[in-house]
């Protein structure tokens, strides 16, 4: 069994440690650090910490996705990203003070075009019957609410809670027996004929 996240908005998170927010000044940080960001990331780093075997997908873009995957790969945690030919994958900056406040600027990802999203698929496809799917994080510009219930009808999805059988309708939270499942997915009960 494989554990394949997808995270189509991944982020290159840069880490900046203050001994206090002074807004207007010039200040120096005494530490910083870049990492790969995104929830489904987050999923898959924590997995492979764990020795759980598993994949990171994504759409990326520019040097920023490029830095984002390299780092992936750096941490044991294998990268299997489409690359699009325009646009950067998106920038957060995290400014945390010694406290452990954290102030958080998040940027824009690229223009996702239909084209990356059947790549996506393609990528998909290889799925098997045991393997495991996690669909977390933002979606990025240019992709419609429901990209995250398409991706999971494209795979036949079917989610089973006990005895009861769900399907993905739309776009909103949900939570399932207290858990929460899916940022941006409706599922509705129902029963085979």
């Amino acid at each position: 069994m494989m554990v394949t996240t997808v995270t189509l908005n991944p982020a290159l998170d840069y880490h900046i440690t203050l001994p206090g927010l002074a807004p207007g000044e010039i200040q120096w940080f005494s530490h910083s650090s870049f990492s790969p960001g995104g929830k489904g990331i987050n999923v898959s780093l924590l997995l492979s910490s764990l020795g759980v075997e598993t994949r990171a997908l994504g759409i990326a873009a520019g040097f920023t996705g490029r830095e984002i995957a390299r780092l992936l790969e750096e941490r044991g945690c294998p990268a299997d990203m489409v690359f699009l030919e325009e646009g950067c994958s998106r920038v957060n900056v995290k400014l945390q003070t010694p406290g452990g406040e954290e102030t958080a600027f998040n940027g824009p990802g690229p223009d996702i075009p239909p084209q990356a999203v059947a790549q996506l698929l393609g990528k998909l496809s290889t799925l098997g019957p045991e393997d495991v799917l996690v669909l977390s994080g933002s979606l990025p510009q240019g992709l419609p609410e429901t990209a995250f219930p398409q991706l999971l009808e494209a795979q036949g999805a079917q989610l089973t809670q006990g005895e009861e059988r769900y399907r993905v309708l739309g776009a909103q939270e949900v939570t399932l027996g207290g858990r929460r499942l899916f940022e941006r997915a409706l599922l509705e009960r129902w029963v085979e004929v």
